[in-house]
C-alpha cells in the first residue's frame, strides 16, 4: 500500500470519527479538502493562513461535505477559518435568521 493510500485512509477514518459515520458526501468533502491542500500547498496542515468558503444547502447530505472539509483542512467554524454560505437545494440564498424573526430587519426606510 502506497503512502498516499495510507494517508487517505487515515484522513477518511478521522473524518468519519468527527462526522459519526462514513458516507459519500463526507468522502466528497475530504476529497475537496485534499485537493485544496494540494493546489494551495500550505506549509503545513495547521497553516493559519488557509481559509475555506463553502456554499452548500444546510440539509443532509450536503452538509456532510462541511465535516469532510473541516477534518482535512483544519478550517472550522469555531476557529473562524471556515465560512459557509447556506443555500436551498435550488441554490437560492437563505436569509439571515434575524430577518425571519423581525420583518423590519434590514428593511430600507
Amino acid at each position: 500500500m502506497s503512502e498516499e493510500t495510507k494517508e487517505i485512509r487515515k484522513q477518511m477514518k478521522k473524518a468519519s470519527e468527527l462526522h459519526g459515520h462514513m458516507g459519500p458526501f463526507l468522502v466528497i468533502g475530504v476529497r475537496i479538502g485534499r485537493a485544496a491542500e494540494q493546489i494551495l500547498n500550505p506549509e503545513n496542515q495547521q497553516n493559519k493562513e488557509l481559509r475555506a468558503s463553502v456554499k452548500v444547502p444546510l440539509s443532509t447530505p450536503f452538509s456532510c461535505i462541511l465535516d469532510g472539509i473541516q477534518s482535512t483542512t483544519h478550517c472550522t467554524v469555531g476557529n473562524r477559518r471556515l465560512h459557509k454560505k447556506i443555500t436551498t437545494r435550488d441554490n437560492r440564498p437563505i436569509r439571515d435568521q434575524r430577518h425571519r424573526q423581525d420583518p423590519n430587519y434590514n428593511r430600507q426606510p
